[in-house]
C-alpha cells in the first residue's frame, strides 16, 4: 500500500518565508497605486505583475487569486484618479489612448493569474504520490512543446500588433504574458533569451510601428518602453530563481525515493535469510 505522507510543497526556496513574502507583496500593491496616480504620465501599473509573480512563485495561490481583482481595480481606479488631478489639455479627454493601455495591463494580470494558478494546480495533483510519477513523465513530454507552441505565436502577435499601430498604444505591457508561460519548460537559458528578445521587440516596436498619434513628448513612450523592459527583466529574475528551486526540490526528492527504496530492499532481503 502506498503511503500518503505529506510531500512539501515544490515551490522551494519561497517555503519557510512565505509570511512575509506575502507582506511585501501586500505592501507594493498600495505603492504602486500611489506612483500611478502621482507621476504623471507613466505607466506603473505594469509593475503590480511582480507581486502576483511573488505569490505565484510562493504558491501562495488563494492570496493571488483575491489580490487579482484587486491590483485591477486600481489599475482603472488610479487613472480615473490621475485624469481628475490632471486632464489632457489637448485631445480626447476620457477616452484617450491611455484607457486602452489600461485595458491591456489589465488583461495581462488577468492571464498572468491564470497561468500562475494552472501552475499551482498542477502542482498539487504532483504531491500525490499515486499520481507524482506519471506527471512527471508527461510532463517531460510535453512541457517545451506546450510552453514554445503557446508562448511564440503569442510574441509574434503581439510584436505584429505593436508594429500597425501607434506608439502611443503600449501593447509591450502584453509581453509579461508569454514570459511567464515559456518558464513552464524550465529552461534558464531559454528564459533568458526570450526575455532578451521581449526587451528589444517591447523597445523597437516603438521605432518600427507608426508614430505615436498623442501630442506628447516621444521621450514619455520611450521611457514606458524602457520600464516594461525592467519589469519584465524582475519577472524573470523571479521565474529564474523559482526553476533553479525546482529542480533542486525535485533532485532532493529523488534522492529521498532512492534511499527509500534502497532502504526497504535491505528490509526485505533481510526478512528473506532470516
Amino acid at each position: 500500500m502506498v503511503e500518503s505522507n505529506p510531500q512539501p510543497l515544490r515551490w522551494q526556496g519561497f517555503s519557510g518565508r512565505r509570511g512575509w513574502i506575502l507582506g511585501i507583496a501586500i505592501a507594493m500593491v498600495p505603492c504602486i497605486a500611489l506612483a500611478a496616480v502621482f507621476v504623471p504620465n507613466f505607466g506603473f501599473s505594469i509593475l503590480y505583475a511582480i507581486p502576483l509573480t511573488l505569490l505565484g512563485c510562493s504558491g501562495q495561490a488563494r492570496a493571488m487569486r483575491w489580490m487579482t481583482p484587486v491590483v485591477i481595480a486600481l489599475a482603472f481606479i488610479t487613472y480615473f484618479l490621475k485624469f481628475w488631478l490632471e486632464p489632457p489639455a489637448v485631445g480626447p479627454q476620457f477616452l484617450n489612448f491611455r484607457i486602452v493601455n489600461r485595458v491591456m495591463v489589465a488583461g495581462m494580470l488577468w492571464l498572468l493569474s491564470k497561468v500562475l494558478g494552472m501552475w499551482l494546480e498542477v502542482d498539487d495533483y504532483r504531491q500525490d504520490p499515486l499520481w507524482s510519477e506519471e506527471f512527471d513523465r508527461a510532463q517531460g513530454q510535453i512541457r517545451t512543446m506546450l510552453g514554445m507552441l503557446i508562448a511564440m505565436p503569442t510574441v509574434l502577435l503581439i510584436a505584429l500588433v505593436d508594429a500597425l499601430t501607434p506608439g502611443n498604444f503600449n501593447f509591450a505591457v502584453l509581453y509579461v504574458v508569454p514570459l511567464v508561460t515559456c518558464a513552464w519548460v524550465r529552461s534558464v537559458r531559454l528564459l533568458w533569451t526570450l526575455c532578451v528578445l521581449l526587451v528589444v521587440l517591447a523597445i523597437g516596436g516603438l521605432y518600427w510601428g507608426p508614430p505615436p498619434s498623442a501630442e506628447e513628448a516621444f521621450q514619455r513612450y520611450f521611457e514606458n518602453r524602457v520600464f516594461n523592459g525592467v519589469v519584465m527583466i524582475i519577472v524573470a529574475g523571479l521565474l529564474h530563481y523559482w526553476i533553479r528551486a525546482m529542480r533542486n526540490s525535485s533532485q532532493a526528492q529523488a534522492m529521498d525515493d532512492s534511499a527509500g527504496t534502497g532502504s526497504h530492499d535491505n528490509n526485505d532481503e533481510h526478512a528473506v535469510t532470516r
